[in-house]
């Protein structure tokens, strides 16, 4: 249940398995699913909403273009044979829909959509495998108080924020939030208040409001990232805000209920670059971004804060990791700090070796006259991945423990980042270790053996013929051990109506050379 749009690296694929056909590997890799959507796909969501153990695909579109746009959802169920447009659904949203997610909402089998709205919180429920009318639950002031007639965002409000194992429902309001737990017939109506507030940019635009008397005004709201985690080490997930370098830390309660007002409000006291001799530093520094996790699996709430500084030419990452164990919160210190002089982007926390830990990989590139100049010149960045693989002290190390790159392609008639990002999070040859999958040379597909240090074979486990999405996404989608692959692309794009799906036929024979997919139609 989580959104995946922006240009960032994100994770690699769950893959199937079938001891009866590990030959299949000798022909075909991958199983090819091609689907249409009748509008360009903005999300594509992975979650078995039947729950028959299948994870099926939910997708968000639109279509049209202004003032006449067209919004809607697409549901395609996973079968034992796989995908087809005879087990799916498509309809449209009505014009009050801001934002959707998937969940427990009747209490009835199987996942619904809950939809925030214009003044309520509705749902489609599912019967089968078929989704009704839009369901009224219950009467509401979210802070999208208007729906985007250009968008309908996923939004993963809708899960089990406490860890009773049942979703809770958060819904975000201007000056609070209310959180809807499960009862023993659905989500209850009543929401417990908690002060999880918006913050609010009010402008008058830029130099153009010189010339024109009463020129627009424009406010944006920002809602705080959430997660939850185990902050006082008391067993419970507590509920976690942030905001900048701001964490608002709402206990949980025995009763499984949060505080109304946050129990711990802690400001990171992260260090500001020097302005260069002689002259005034301009602007404030861009704010940190923060990751809350427990990294290390010790039942303790850590903290990953980075942050950009300096100009251009001199610009760096700077990484600060708090460790739960050791207070370093508490004291507003943190315990490590991790250093790359170039432009890094946020860091990202995946389990590369398979022990269960979250490792960290930091990207970063080069911002210079001469990288600029090749950027322009291939339309490629070279972006570089330094790995820290959790060490047996529960600590990074110091130096990455291995290091990789990657070529993204950049459209920059439209500004876009096309493809390129690789994805880190699937085993598709059931050795435990994470694999990578990327696209390459605009046209293909390569999947990569990971060592579990970080590094990844050069020499592709497969290749797969098909027009490279930004990222692809991975999961087991039919519960057989190994990763699979779905791929949409950005709007505006020539496939942005298309979804492909790649089942994995089973583990390779050792040995083997890379093999070819057939080819996607």
């Amino acid at each position: 249940m989580s959104r995946n749009r922006v240009c960032t690296w994100a994770c690699l694929l769950l893959t199937i398995f079938a001891p009866a056909f590990l030959p299949a590997w000798a022909g075909d890799p991958f199983r090819t699913f091609s689907l249409d959507v009748p509008g360009r796909v903005q999300d594509l969501i992975i979650q078995d909403l039947d729950q028959d153990g299948l994870k099926d695909l939910f997708i968000t579109y639109v279509e049209g273009k202004y003032p006449n746009y067209t919004r809607g959802l697409a549901v395609f169920f996973q079968t034992q044979e796989g995908f087809s447009t005879r087990q799916s659904q498509t309809w449209k949203v009505e014009d009050r829909v801001a934002l959707v997610d998937v969940g427990q909402v009747d209490g009835e089998p199987g996942l619904d959509i809950a939809c925030i709205c214009k003044g309520s919180v509705d749902y489609f429920p599912l019967v089968g495998r078929t989704y009704g009318k839009l369901t009224h639950f219950v009467n509401a002031r979210p802070f999208t108080a208007f729906a985007d007639e250009d968008a309908l965002p996923y939004y993963d409000y809708l899960q089990d924020w406490n860890g009773d194992g049942k979703d809770e429902l958060i819904l975000l309001e201007f000056h609070r939030s209310l959180i809807f737990p499960t009862g023993d017939h659905g989500l209850s109506t009543e929401g417990q208040e908690v002060l999880l507030q918006a913050r609010v940019m009010i402008s008058m635009g830029g130099p153009e409001r010189i010339f024109q008397e009463h020129h627009s005004l424009r406010a944006f709201y920002m809602m705080p990232q959430l997660n939850s985690a185990d902050y006082d080490g008391d067993g419970l997930m507590d509920l976690v805000g942030s905001y900048h370098a701001e964490l608002s830390i709402f206990r949980q309660l025995p009763d499984r209920t949060f505080t109304r007002d946050p129990a711990w409000e802690i400001q990171l006291n992260l260090p500001e670059a020097p302005p260069k001799e002689g002259k005034k530093q301009r602007g404030e520094q861009q704010p940190p971004m923060i990751l809350v996790a427990d990294v290390n699996r010790d039942g303790r709430m850590d903290v990953i804060a980075s942050q950009l500084v300096g100009g251009f030419g001199d610009l760096k990452s700077q990484t600060f990791i708090y460790y739960g164990d050791t207070g370093s919160l508490q004291k507003n210190k943190w315990d490590q700090a991790i250093v790359v002089e170039q432009a890094g982007s946020f860091p990202l926390l995946r389990d590369l070796d398979g022990d269960g830990s979250l490792d960290l990989i930091i990207p970063y590139v080069s911002i210079d006259i001469l990288s600029i100049a090749k950027m322009i010149l291939t339309t490629s960045l070279d972006v570089r991945f330094r790995m820290y693989v959790l060490g047996n002290k529960k600590r990074y190390p110091d130096l990455p423990t291995a290091e990789e790159s990657a070529s993204i392609k950049i459209n920059f008639r439209e500004l876009t980042v096309e493809s390129g990002v690789p994805n880190v999070d699937g085993d598709f040859d059931g050795d435990g270790r994470n694999d990578v999958v990327v696209g390459r040379n605009v046209k293909e597909l390569q999947v990569l053996a990971g060592t579990g240090l970080g590094s990844f074979s050069q020499q592709p486990l497969a290749i797969i013929p098909v027009p490279a999405p930004l990222f692809p996404q991975v999961a087991d989608l039919n519960a057989d051990g190994l990763s699979d692959i779905a791929i949409s692309y950005i709007p505006f794009t020539d496939n942005d109506h298309q979804v492909y799906v790649f089942l994995n036929n089973g583990r390779p024979p050792a040995g083997t050379s890379p093999v070819p997919a057939r080819k996607a139609r």
